[in-house]
C-alpha cells in the first residue's frame, strides 16, 4: 500500500490504519538506518540504535527533578535542551496513544539502561524520520553538540533520501509532501522552533557559562510548559513559542547601548553599581578644615607678632624684637601641626576601618545587596594619606624656610646672609605658599573623590531577572503579561486584569492551570 499525506492529522490516521506495516525488530531498524544514511556497516547502525536507546531511557525521567536532570546530564553529556528534545521523543514514541516503543524502566542511575528490554512497534511511514533521528543522535568528537546542529542533521538525512528510496522501502509516494510533513512534525512534537530559538538566544547573548545558565533559568518556566504539553498538536505549543520570541525581543532591546548603566556595563545580567559616599568627602573636607584652621591661626599670629614687634628702623622685614618668644610660640604651632598630621593619617585609617565594620553595611553584604571592595578601600586610604602627607611636606618646608629667614633677620649681623633680600616681604610669600598648598590639597580631595574607584558597590538585578518566567506558581501580573503578549493588542494592564476577573480566574495559577489556560486561550479570549 502506498501512502500520500501532507499533514499531522493524516499521518495519525494512516499510521493507525489496518493495512499499516510495522517495524518490530532491531535488525529491521538497522536496515532502515543504513538505507537512509547510505551506510553499509551493521556496526554503524548498531552503535546508533544503542546510543538512541541510551538517550531515550535517561530522557524518560522527570525533567523538573534537578537530581534526575543532573544524573542524566552526567550520563549523556548533552546540553539540557537536547535532553529535553529526547524527552519529547520519548513522550511521542512511548505514549499510550502510540506505544511505538516499550521498555522496562528501573532507576535513574548509571546502570539503568543496561537492564532495559526494548520492544518496537513503529509504523513504516514513520521510519524515515525515526531512522534520521537515531542517526543524528550520535555525535562525533569533531561535531558541535547543540540542539540546532541536531535538527540540521535530521533535516539533512531526510532531504538526502531520494524519491525512489522513499517509494521502494517506505511506500511514500511524494517526497515533497513527506519533507513538508517531517518539518511540521519536528516543530509540533519535538519543539524544533522553540529549542532552536533558545540556542540562538544563548549564542547571541551569553558570553560565558554563567550568562547561559541565567538565560536558561529565565526561560525554564516556558520550557517546562512546553514539555508538559503532551497532547500535541494543540495551540499551547505555538503560544509558548510566541512567548519565547517576545522574550528574545525583550532581551535584544535590553542589550542595546541605551540600556547601559552609567559605567557602560550592560544591564542584561546582574551587575554592580558604584556607590559613592558623600560622607567620605565630607569627612576628608572636615580633616582639611581642621588643618586649614590651625595654619590660618598660625598665620594670623605671625602677622600680628611681626606688626607688633618689628623694629621700624630695620631694612629687614622680619627683624623683630623678642625673638625667643617668637621661637617658642612658633615651635608650639609647628608641633601642633605635626601632631595634627599624625592624627589625620590615623583618622583616615579609622574612618575606613569603621566603614568596613559598620553593622548595616555588613548586613547588606551578607544579604548580597552590597559589595565592599577591599582593594579599592586600600587605594582610597593610600591616596588620601599621600595627599595630606604631600601637603604637609610642602608646609613643613615652608615653615623651615620662613623660620630661617626670621632667625637670620634677627641675628646681630643679618647682612652676612646672602639669602636675605632687603625690603622683601617674606611673610607675604610664606603666607601665599601655605595657602597655595592648602588650595591644592582642597582641590585634590574633591577631584580624587570623583575619580577614585568606588569602595562600595550596590548589587543590581539585571533585565534577565526581570524578564524571568516562574517555573511553578504564576502570579496575576505574570498572567496579565502573558495575555498582553499573546493578544497582540494595545491593551492596558487594568483592562486585562478586569477581564480576567470577569472570566472567573483566581490567582496564582499552577503550571497545570497555566497550561490549560494556554490550550484554551483562543476560546477564553475570543471576545477580548
Amino acid at each position: 500500500m502506498n501512502f500520500a499525506f501532507d499533514s499531522l492529522h493524516l499521518f495519525e490516521q494512516i499510521s493507525d490504519s489496518p493495512n499499516m506495516e510495522y517495524v518490530t525488530t532491531a535488525e529491521k531498524i538497522h536496515k532502515y538506518i543504513l538505507t537512509i544514511t547510505e551506510h553499509y556497516s551493521d556496526e554503524y547502525a548498531r552503535s546508533r540504535l544503542n546510543n538512541f536507546k541510551n538517550c531515550l531511557y535517561y530522557a524518560s525521567f522527570e525533567h523538573n527533578n534537578p537530581i534526575y536532570h543532573t544524573i542524566v546530564q552526567d550520563k549523556l553529556n548533552l546540553p539540557s535542551e537536547l535532553i529535553y528534545v529526547h524527552e519529547l521523543m520519548y513522550q511521542f514514541l512511548c505514549s499510550s496513544k502510540h506505544e511505538y516503543i516499550k521498555f522496562d524502566r528501573t532507576d535513574c542511575n548509571s546502570y539503568g539502561y543496561n537492564n532495559a528490554d526494548f520492544s518496537y512497534h513503529v509504523p513504516l511511514i514513520f521510519m524515515p524520520i525515526f531512522s534520521a533521528y537515531i542517526s543524528a543522535s550520535l555525535f562525533s568528537k569533531s561535531e558541535s553538540i547543540t540542539v540546532t546542529s541536531f535538527f540540521k542533521k535530521i533535516t539533512a538525512y531526510l532531504n538526502n533520501i531520494n524519491s525512489e528510496t522513499l517509494n521502494t522501502y517506505f511506500h511514500i509516494i511524494c517526497k515533497e509532501d513527506y519533507i513538508k510533513f517531517s518539518n511540521m512534525w519536528l516543530i509540533e512534537y519535538l519543539g524544533k522552533n522553540y529549542f532552536c530559538t533558545i540556542d540562538d538566544l544563548y549564542n547571541t547573548y551569553s558570553q560565558k557559562d554563567s550568562h547561559k545558565t541565567m538565560l536558561e533559568n529565565s526561560v525554564k518556566g516556558l520550557t517546562f510548559l512546553f514539555l508538559e504539553n503532551t497532547e500535541r498538536p494543540n495551540p499551547a505549543s505555538r503560544h509558548i513559542v510566541s512567548l519565547l520570541k517576545d522574550y528574545v525581543n525583550s532581551v535584544e532591546r535590553a542589550s542595546l547601548s541605551k540600556y547601559q548603566n552609567s559605567t557602560g556595563n550592560s544591564l542584561l545580567y546582574d551587575y554592580t553599581e558604584p556607590l559613592q559616599l558623600e560622607k567620605e568627602l565630607q569627612y576628608m573636607e572636615a580633616l582639611f578644615t581642621n588643618l586649614s584652621n590651625t595654619l590660618n591661626k598660625m598665620l594670623d599670629w605671625i602677622d600680628s607678632f611681626i606688626n607688633d614687634h618689628h623694629k621700624k628702623y630695620s631694612k629687614y622685614s622680619l627683624y623683630i624684637n623678642n625673638f625667643n618668644l617668637f621661637t617658642k610660640t612658633y615651635n608650639d604651632f609647628v608641633k601642633q601641626i605635626q601632631e595634627q598630621m599624625d592624627n589625620i593619617n590615623y583618622d583616615i585609617y579609622c574612618y575606613f576601618q569603621c566603614l568596613a565594620e559598620d553593622s548595616l553595611i555588613i548586613s547588606l553584604q551578607e544579604s548580597k545587596q552590597l559589595y565592599l571592595d577591599k582593594f579599592n578601600e586600600e587605594t582610597h586610604i593610600d591616596k588620601y594619606v599621600r595627599m595630606f602627607s604631600s601637603c604637609y611636606k610642602c608646609i613643613l618646608k615652608d615653615l623651615g624656610y620662613f623660620f630661617r629667614q626670621v632667625e637670620h633677620s634677627c641675628s646681630a649681623t643679618p647682612e652676612k646672609y646672602n639669602s636675605l633680600i632687603i625690603n622683601r616681604n617674606y611673610f607675604s610669600d610664606f603666607k601665599s605658599s601655605i595657602l597655595k598648598s592648602l588650595d591644592k590639597l582642597n582641590e585634590n580631595i574633591k577631584t580624587n573623590f570623583s575619580k577614585l574607584p568606588a569602595i562600595l558597590y550596590q548589587k543590581k538585578i539585571g533585565k534577565i531577572q526581570e524578564l524571568k518566567y516562574s517555573t511553578d506558581i504564576f502570579s496575576k501580573n505574570e498572567i496579565i503579561r502573558i495575555t498582553l503578549i499573546l493578544s497582540g493588542k494595545y491593551l492596558s494592564e487594568d483592562y486585562v486584569s478586569r477581564y480576567l476577573n470577569q472570566k472567573g480566574f483566581t490567582f496564582p495559577l499552577s503550571r497545570n492551570q497555566l497550561l490549560f489556560f494556554l490550550i484554551n486561550y483562543n476560546k477564553i479570549f475570543s471576545d477580548l
